[in-house]
């Protein structure tokens, strides 16, 4: 009986002093996995869950080690996860409460182990949009792509995550504008997004001068219905590399294109339908050039106006422009008086067409062209002519 009661005394001692040995490994493992979130980049709901997941695995870790100084007497209060009994309970220390521990020191390895993979994982890289480790020209498309689609910050969350909104939303404003694509491509051929503090990057700017406004360049009419060239007018202070905006138009009218003027520097532009009647504009070039000049005409739009069109006014509002360090300026009418108006134009009138051209064998022609022209007038008298 002594022997017995001496090897189980040696082994209740040796069991009480492996328990902390096992804890202390698991939260050295975990204190690693935590200490390594500083400097990475997450977004505030995932961060709160990592600090919270931590937070209660240390707790659970906490709770064994008080649960084994407990149960070595023979008496616990408190269950193995720290939770208080009704009344105070035996227990074998040995043949009950070892096993549970051992059990449960393996649970919370296990749950050190996907933490430390959760932080990995979790974290997002400025400008990596795609969420795949890498900041390069793909990010930039695909930013791009989510402003020609008038994409909200909430609207990429749930499509791609929280980790790709968070990464092309580079000066963290939660809205998508040619301000980020400019610091992705920052990023990409410069290695740092911009020169300047956080604080001072992110600020949008609405600079005195700075003025947009649209007139009416040319038109033309032919059988096939009228075509109005509108010239977008930018005048800017600050060098602009990239810039956007939305077109308004009336019923009866359609934006068939778009073209940037001599002021383009290898900018490329693009155009999106956002919905009937209205469209998002976008120019921009990776290697963030800036327009020519600070004044003039900066895009050309061909609008189609149909027969059906009976008045109204195109609008141009929503613009915003960028600078080679991404810093956002916000142009907010054609004035520049800030109240936010959009600038517009109501001069366009409905096509007329007193005359219809065809050809010898009865096509539609846009124009006389040589040979035989067959044209019939609106009282639907007809001659030849002929162009050689």
């Amino acid at each position: 009986a002594w022997v017995k009661n001496s090897i189980l005394t040696i082994q209740k001692s040796w069991t009480n002093s492996e328990v902390p040995v096992r804890l202390s490994a698991v939260l050295t493992d975990l204190d690693a996995a935590h200490t390594s979130m500083t400097g990475k980049n997450y977004s505030p709901s995932t961060k709160a869950e990592l600090n919270k997941t931590y937070g209660d695995i240390t707790d659970l870790l906490y709770a064994v080690n008080s649960y084994n100084h407990d149960a070595v007497d023979g008496i616990i209060a408190k269950d193995i996860e720290g939770k208080p009994l009704n009344k105070a309970e035996k227990i074998d220390y040995l043949k009950q409460a070892w096993p549970l521990m051992v059990e449960q020191i393996n649970t919370l390895a296990k749950a050190t182990k996907a933490f430390a993979e959760r932080t990995d994982e979790a974290a997002y890289i400025k400008g990596d949009a795609c969420h795949d480790g890498n900041v390069n020209v793909n990010d930039y498309d695909l930013v791009r792509s989510w402003i020609l689609k008038a994409k909200s910050f909430e609207s990429v969350v749930n499509e791609l995550g929280e980790g790709a909104a968070y990464g092309g939303d580079m000066d963290e404003d939660k809205t998508f504008t040619v301000a980020d694509m400019t610091r992705i491509s920052n990023l990409i051929f410069r290695g740092s997004e911009n020169g300047e503090t956080t604080t001072l990057a992110r600020a949008t700017r609405s600079v005195e001068g700075d003025q947009i406004t649209i007139a009416k360049q040319a038109e033309e009419t032919t059988v096939f219905g009228k075509t109005v060239q509108i010239a977008v007018n930018v005048t800017n202070n600050a060098s602009f590399t990239a810039g956007q905006f939305d077109v308004t138009l009336p019923a009866g009218m359609k934006l068939v294109g778009q073209e940037l003027t001599g002021r383009s520097n290898g900018h490329e532009i693009f155009g999106s339908e956002l919905s009937e009647g209205k469209y998002r504009i976008l120019a921009a070039t990776i290697e963030n050039t800036a327009f020519v000049g600070h004044e003039g005409a900066l895009v050309v739009l061909n609008v189609e106006v149909g027969s059906d069109y009976t008045g109204g006014t195109v609008e141009v509002n929503n613009a915003i422009f960028s600078d080679a360090d991404g810093r956002s300026y916000v142009i907010t009418r054609g004035i520049g008086d800030s109240t936010g108006e959009t600038t517009g134009i109501d001069s366009i009138t409905a096509p007329t067409m007193k005359e219809r051209i065809f050809s010898i064998g009865g096509m539609v022609k846009k124009s006389v062209q040589k040979g035989i022209n067959i044209i019939v007038s609106e009282d639907g008298t007809t001659r030849k002519v002929i162009k050689k």
